[in-house]
């Protein structure tokens, strides 16, 4: 898994904005929405055809308060950081520090059981618009935060954003190992979709609409993804 890591650490280090800080003994996560990497990572969704499938919000402020939002009243069930502070002048957010396993840790279960409380959250009628595995975090009996939710909708009003999650959080399977073989690449995505049909569905005519997120991967592990897509989907 070292490789993973070290491509998810080498992309999350150039975009990210957040700093870990320890005081009077714990971890404190601070986020600042106005720093540029983070603008320029969400200015590419503006291009279509991206910019059609799901709402993202480019002004830190917003991004801000989608987050806040969405961790102040989270979905039932679903693990969320707690709100220590929030300065909307300085665009700066703190929060607890969630201490667990990631995804590289257990690839196999861990695409499982994001799967499902992906398919919790949509049930409940949010959706979070980035669904990268980086963006949970996995703690024991098997409760799942999510420690990122910057692009969240407390209100998901249309069912193709709910769709998009599901097609990123596939893609990203593939993303964070590019030199996976074919059936791994099947057995992760399988599993991500069973967890995540246990608690929703997925149309098959709006994950249609949604297959040309399946450019950015390699033919073969492209088809791998339709099949597995429409075989889940209703």
């Amino acid at each position: 898994m070292r490789a993973q890591r070290t491509l998810s650490t080498i992309f999350n280090s150039l975009v990210s904005q957040i700093r870990i800080v320890e005081r009077e003994g714990r971890k404190i996560v601070v986020k600042d929405y106005s720093k540029p990497m983070g603008l320029i990572k969400w200015m590419i969704t503006l291009l279509p055809p991206i910019s059609t499938y799901y709402p993202f919000e480019t002004d830190p402020l917003e991004r801000m308060v989608r987050e806040t939002r969405f961790f102040e009243n989270p979905p039932k069930h679903v693990g969320v950081p707690r709100v220590l502070k929030v300065e909307p002048r300085e665009l700066i957010m703190e929060r607890e520090f969630v201490e667990g396993q990631t995804y590289y840790d257990s690839p196999k279960e861990n695409s499982y059981l994001i799967g499902k409380t992906l398919g919790e959250v949509h049930r409940q009628g949010y959706c979070l618009g980035d669904t990268k595995p980086d963006n949970f975090v996995l703690v024991p009996n098997d409760k799942v935060y999510i420690v990122d939710a910057e692009q969240s909708l407390l209100e998901c009003e249309f069912e193709e954003y709910k769709t998009w999650d599901v097609m990123v959080l596939l893609v990203f399977l593939y993303l964070v190992e590019p030199i996976q073989t074919t059936s791994t690449y099947r057995e992760l995505v399988r599993r991500a979709l069973r967890g995540y049909t246990e608690r929703y569905e997925i149309k098959a005519t709006l994950a249609r609409h949604l297959m040309p997120v399946t450019y950015v991967l390699p033919i073969t592990h492209a088809l791998v993804f339709r099949r597995s897509v429409m075989e889940y989907a209703t």
